[in-house]
């Protein structure tokens, strides 16, 4: 890897010469010596469509995250929802705005079709999706950070603070993927297209992965080298995940911290 200084800003090339990203001299430094706020900003992203089950449980969850509030920037996209989710959001937006640095609710309706996870076969939603999660992204201003979380996990209170501590580029907590419990939100590739979920690994302990999804920790350089979500036939985390590493970004799993997942209406 060779870094060069080109009109102020820091290009990182691969031995062929071939830039894979570029990023600020603040950035680059804070790359090498990590942040020196031991409580660095932080943008809450979540995307929610027709949640109103159980988005009073995960607004709980949120609120009783254990990390300063003023640091902490929560942006939910309200996406073609038909139920009550904006309004219980509005309604704990007034609650609480006080107490962080902001709680922004965004309507951004694309007419997605109706999400039937037991039939996603010609996966037109992972399309959908990655439109959604990228207007997120956009969201992003001066924070540090993006913890993206889905609203159907009740995340646990040291969830922040763990994840921060590791200074990684992309860092995960474990998620059941299944009813079971048996598989997670950890995979790696086998190739381009296909990546395999790392059904053996140890516990309590950070592990390097390829691929993750549904509640991960960014650090806000790798949006600003133009990490994006996209189509991919495993889900818009998978072009994302791609595209981060091919950009020398890594990726990590905290095996030490579970979250728990109530995948459908059935779980409550």
């Amino acid at each position: 890897m060779n870094v060069t200084l080109e009109n102020g800003q820091i290009l990182i090339k691969n031995t062929g010469g071939q830039i894979k990203h570029t990023q600020s001299i603040i950035d680059y430094v804070r790359d090498l010596v990590g942040s020196t706020d031991e409580f660095p900003s932080i943008m809450i992203f979540t995307p929610v469509k027709n949640r109103g089950w159980i988005m009073q449980d995960f607004l709980k969850h949120i609120y009783d995250l254990d990390y300063p509030k003023d640091k902490i920037r929560c942006v939910f996209v309200v996406n073609d929802s038909l139920d009550d989710t904006e309004l219980i959001l509005r309604r704990w937006e007034e609650e609480h705005k006080e107490e962080y640095n902001s709680i922004e609710v965004l309507n951004y309706d694309i007419r997605a079709p109706i999400d039937k996870r037991n039939l996603r076969k010609t996966n037109s939603y992972y399309s959908y999706f990655a439109v959604i999660r990228n207007h997120g992204l956009h969201q992003l201003k001066n924070e540090d950070y993006i913890f993206s979380c889905d609203s159907d996990i009740l995340v646990r209170p040291e969830t922040l603070k763990k994840l921060v501590s590791h200074k990684k580029d992309i860092v995960a907590s474990l998620i059941p993927n299944n009813k079971s419990g048996t598989l997670y939100n950890i995979l790696d590739w086998r190739d381009l297209n296909n990546a395999t979920h790392i059904r053996s690994f140890p516990r309590n302990e950070l592990i390097s992965v390829g691929f993750t999804g549904a509640c991960y920790l960014i650090d806000s350089r790798v949006i600003k080298a133009g990490v994006r979500y996209g189509y991919h036939p495993q889900g818009e985390d998978g072009y994302f995940c791609r595209m981060a590493l091919q950009r020398g970004f890594k990726i990590y799993a905290d095996t030490g911290l579970k979250q728990e997942h109530k995948m459908r209406t059935t779980d409550y």
